[in-house]
């Protein structure tokens, strides 16, 4: 088993214990009932075009320009991501564009990306050419405290597997935030411990809008520049400044991938 994990925020717990109490368990019942009566089972195929695609975006592999990988050829950690699109209708989405599925109760309504772990099968790992399922599970839901208020923490598991059986999982926490209003406090987690590899990179516009459309992502801060800075608080694209963006980092060889948040200069 080979292993990937972010780091998650710690945040104090000091809520008043009337909140506390109300709020917890308003999330607990949703917790409870989430998992009873939401298990999500979604099919696809590793397909060549999908993986040549998001070759063509980062620029880092073999198999870029009319280069088409074979069948069995081996899928880089984490490119699992251009697989399994939200077939989602727009009227069905969230207010930021975003999937409603594993979505906590008012009052949580701003979502952010916190973190991931990830766990492979060394011996069964997925290839083009394969034929897909995966198993989206709620795994727990817990109420924190932090610089915006009361935030409901939610993990999901994503499970898939291939012909052969499990390939590999993604453990995805998400945070949901009540509306805030004129919130100035940077974004971003600061990673203290040391990287066993780096890459300093600068995306364009263009690389992120390719990366957007190949996950299907239609999350409004990764195109509307009113919602980024007016609704999520975001700085604003500017000349000189820094922003945070989420990225893929490889290693010297090519051969790993890790989708997390950056800060990169423009």
């Amino acid at each position: 088993m080979f292993k990937i994990q972010q780091l998650f925020p710690v945040l104090p717990k000091n809520l008043p214990l009337q909140r506390l109490y109300s709020t917890a368990r308003l999330l607990q019942e949703w917790e409870t009932d989430t998992k009873a009566n939401c298990i999500e089972k979604t099919t696809d195929e590793i397909t060549a075009s999908q993986f040549n695609l998001l070759a063509n975006t980062l620029g880092s592999s073999e198999y870029i320009d009319e280069k088409i990988p074979k069948d069995k050829t081996l899928v880089p950690p984490c490119w699992h991501h251009v697989y399994f699109p939200p077939r989602t209708q727009e009227h069905n989405l969230a207010s930021d564009g975003y999937e409603t599925s594993y979505f906590p109760p008012k009052p949580f309504s701003q979502r952010m990306w916190v973190g991931a772990q990830l766990d492979w099968s060394l011996e069964n790992p997925l290839k083009i050419g394969d034929k897909v399922k995966m198993t989206t599970t709620l795994d727990r839901a817990q109420l924190r405290q932090g610089r915006m208020g009361d935030s409901a923490m939610v993990w999901i598991d994503k499970d898939i597997e291939n012909e052969d059986g499990w390939s590999m999982r993604e453990r995805r926490c998400l945070v949901y935030h009540p509306e805030q209003e004129n919130i100035s406090t940077p974004r971003g987690i600061t990673v203290k411990k040391k990287a066993e590899f780096s890459k300093i990179m600068t995306p364009s516009s263009i690389l992120l809008f390719r990366y957007s459309a190949l996950t299907f992502n239609s999350h409004k801060i990764h195109f509307d520049h009113e919602y980024a800075t007016k609704i999520e608080n975001h700085p604003g694209k500017r000349s000189s400044e820094s922003d945070r963006y989420e990225l893929w980092i490889t290693n010297h060889l090519g051969h790993l991938a890790v989708k997390g948040s950056a800060t990169v200069t423009e």
